[in-house]
C-alpha cells in the first residue's frame, strides 16, 4: 500500500496532508525520496510558496500549517529538476569533545559514540537535564539466558550527522550490538517547533532457541518519580492505581509511558511494542521471582522480545525488525497533553494525492 501511495504521489499535482485527529495541527511533514525527487517547489492552496528542506536520503520535509481536524489542507506542486541553494539547512552541528549534537532550539541531544544512546537531552525553555550523570538514554541491551544481571549492552558506535535544519535534523548511529546480525541501526531525528524526538531502531535479529530478551532502557533524571501508562480511554499511575496481585515485573501500555516529578519528565510513545518494564528488569519470573511491588527507580524500558513463554509463542525472534519510537522531554506533566501528544506521534499527518 504505502509503494502503490508513493507512485501516485509522484505524479499528484496537488497532493492533500491529511489530519485524522480531532484537533488542527501544523507539524512537518517528510515526503519520502521517490516523491520528494520530483517536486520542484511546493505553494499552499492560497498560492503562497512553502519552504522545502531537502533531505540527505533524497527526501523532502516541509510544514503543513494549521490543518483543521478530521480534515485536510491541499498543496500544488511544481516539477523541476534542479534543487535550489537555500533548500538544504545550515544550521550548524555542535560537536564537543568528539560528541555529535542535534538542537532545533528547543531541545539538544547528544549522541554518545561509546555506547550509541543519547548522553544528554535537554529542554531549552527549562534548562533540564534529563540523562542522569554518566548514563545514556535508549540504552541497547541483550539479556543472554534468564538471569538480567548478565544483560550486555552495546557499543562502540559511529555516528553521522545528515540534516541540520532549518525544518529537520537528523544524525545516524550505528553500533556494535550482541545478538543481531551485523549492526543496530538507529536515526534520531527533532523537528523545527517541537520539543520530540523520533527513534527508529532498525536491525537484522539471530535466530536461537536458547532464552534470550532484548530490552532498550530509559533512565530518567528525576526525583520522587511518578509513572503514567496509558491505556483504553485513559492512563493508571504504578503502584497507585495497581490493585493487590497486579503485575508488577512487566505491563503493556496502549501508546505512552511517562515518567516525571512534580518539575517535569519524559513521555516515551512506542509505536511497535506495547511492552513495558519498570524501575529494573523483571522479564522472567523464574529468575527474577514474581514481584509484589512496583521497582520506583526512575527508569523506563521497553520490553522489545524475549523467548522465555515457552507455550504458544514462536520459539525464535529472527529476521528483521524496524521499532519505532518519540521522546518529549517535558515541564510540568498533564494527562490530556500527554495522551494527544501520543496520538500525534502515533497518527502522524498524512499526504495523499
Amino acid at each position: 500500500f504505502i509503494s502503490k501511495l508513493a507512485q501516485t504521489l509522484v505524479t499528484a499535482e496537488r497532493p492533500d496532508v491529511l489530519n485524522t485527529t480531532q484537533w488542527e495541527r501544523s507539524e512537518v511533514v517528510v515526503l519520502s525520496p521517490e516523491v520528494g525527487s520530483a517536486i520542484g517547489s511546493l505553494t499552499d492552496s492560497e498560492g503562497v510558496p512553502v519552504a522545502l528542506q531537502r533531505l540527505a536520503d533524497g527526501s523532502v520535509a516541509f510544514t503543513a500549517g494549521e490543518i483543521p481536524a478530521w480534515s485536510s489542507r491541499r498543496y500544488r506542486v511544481e516539477r523541476s529538476a534542479e534543487t535550489r541553494p537555500d533548500e538544504k539547512g545550515d544550521s550548524p552541528v555542535s560537536d564537543t569533545g568528539g560528541i555529535q549534537a542535534l538542537d532545533n532550539g528547543r531541545v539538544r541531544v547528544v549522541l554518545d559514540p561509546e555506547r550509541g544512546g543519547l548522553a544528554s537531552v535537554r529542554l531549552h525553555a527549562t534548562g533540564r537535564e534529563f540523562v542522569p550523570s554518566g548514563e545514556v538514554m535508549d540504552e541497547y541491551l541483550y539479556v543472554p539466558g534468564r538471569d538480567p544481571a548478565l544483560a550486555e549492552g552495546s557499543g562502540p558506535a559511529t555516528i553521522e550527522v545528515l540534516d541540520s535544519g532549518p525544518l529537520v535534523w537528523t544524525a545516524k548511529v550505528s553500533r556494535q550490538a550482541p545478538g543481531l546480525e551485523g549492526n543496530l541501526g538507529t536515526a534520531v531525528r527533532l523537528f523545527a517547533g517541537g520539543d520530540r524526538i523520533d527513534l527508529v531502531h532498525r536491525f537484522d535479529k539471530t535466530m536461537t532457541y536458547e532464552p534470550e530478551a532484548v530490552l532498550l532502557r530509559f533512565p530518567v533524571a528525576a526525583e520522587d518519580a511518578e509513572t503514567v501508562v496509558s491505556g483504553p480511554w485513559g492512563a493508571w499511575r504504578a503502584e497507585t492505581d495497581q490493585p493487590p496481585g497486579a503485575n508488577r515485573n512487566y505491563a503493556t501500555l496502549e501508546r505512552w509511558v511517562d515518567l516525571h516529578d512534580a518539575e517535569g519528565g519524559l513521555q516515551l510513545v512506542s509505536v511497535d511494542v506495547p511492552g513495558i518494564q519498570l524501575g529494573s528488569i523483571g522479564t522472567d519470573a523464574i529468575a527474577a521471582g514474581w514481584r509484589d511491588a512496583t521497582d520506583p527507580a526512575p527508569v523506563l524500558y521497553s520490553y522489545v522480545m524475549n523467548n522465555y513463554w515457552e507455550t504458544n509463542y514462536r520459539a525464535a525472534q529472527d529476521g528483521p525488525h524496524e521499532l519505532r519510537y518519540t521522546l518529549r522531554p517535558h515541564a510540568g506533566f498533564e494527562d490530556a497533553v500527554a495522551e494527544r501528544f501520543g496520538q500525534q506521534a502515533v497518527h502522524p499527518l498524512v499526504a495523499h494525492p
